[in-house]
């Protein structure tokens, strides 16, 4: 006969075993569902979201959403539709994921701007060439400008690049 002291040992090391496989068994799902997207969807580049933008802008099938948002509405929107959940404000956007990228602009970059020379109040999306697509402001055709442009030249701040993370 087994004595109970040797049984309830038994019995203690047979549940530990189990709660540290099921304990593995959780973190590797974690693991795996944070390293994969999910099933049934891809990854996208920038290339898909700066072609995605300009959508919006005149004479496509978005445009009379697009009149109805301002900047940092905009781009919220255009990155929802790749399930990105960007901050409300162009402020929020800035602090969240304005670092200069420093291999340049790419498509689908976020492009701030400070108006004032001090606060940044307007972001757009970076469409490649120089070239950026924006919501000037609620009831406006959101438009393409330049870099260049001696206005937005003036008053461009950073790009950043939006980590795409999927859950």
């Amino acid at each position: 006969m087994i004595s109970s002291g040797i049984r309830r040992k038994a019995e203690l090391y047979a549940i530990t075993g189990i709660a540290v496989f099921l304990a593995t068994l959780f973190l590797a799902s974690l693991i795996i569902g944070y390293s994969n997207p999910p099933e049934g969807s891809k990854s996208h580049s920038g290339k898909d979201i700066a072609g995605y933008a300009l959508n919006y802008s005149a004479g496509k099938e978005f445009e009379s959403e697009g009149r109805k948002l301002d900047c940092s509405g905009y781009t919220k929107s255009v990155y929802a539709h790749f399930s990105i959940n960007l901050p409300p404000s162009s402020q929020e956007q800035y602090k969240q994921f304005g670092v200069s990228p420093s291999s340049g602009l790419d498509k689908g970059d976020l492009v701030f701007f400070a108006p004032n020379g001090k606060t940044v109040s307007h972001v757009g999306i970076y469409i490649g060439e120089g070239k950026f697509i924006h919501s000037p402001g609620i009831n406006k055709e959101v438009r393409i400008d330049s870099l260049t442009n001696s206005y937005f030249k003036k008053c461009f701040i950073s790009g950043g690049k939006v980590k795409f993370v999927f859950h």
